[in-house]
């Protein structure tokens, strides 16, 4: 579980980074806030997934000192 979910979060990290090196390389400023707009949504998501894995871990560490109390 925990394996899978670390690749999805490296996925998106790279997709992160490719969309700012992207932006980074345009002279058009339309497409460099376009790609600040896609950026900011892909952060956001990254957010979102950390929040849930946190809650994820600290659910199953929750779990793992109950049955050791």
């Amino acid at each position: 579980m925990i394996r899978q979910q670390l690749h999805d979060l490296s996925q998106s990290l790279t997709r992160l980074q490719w969309r700012l090196e992207l932006g980074r390389r345009s002279e058009d400023s339309d497409e460099l806030r376009q790609t600040i707009e896609r950026a900011l949504a892909d952060s956001k998501e990254l957010v979102a997934w950390l929040q849930g894995f946190r809650a994820a871990i600290e659910a199953q560490t929750g779990q793992a000192q109950g049955r050791a109390a």
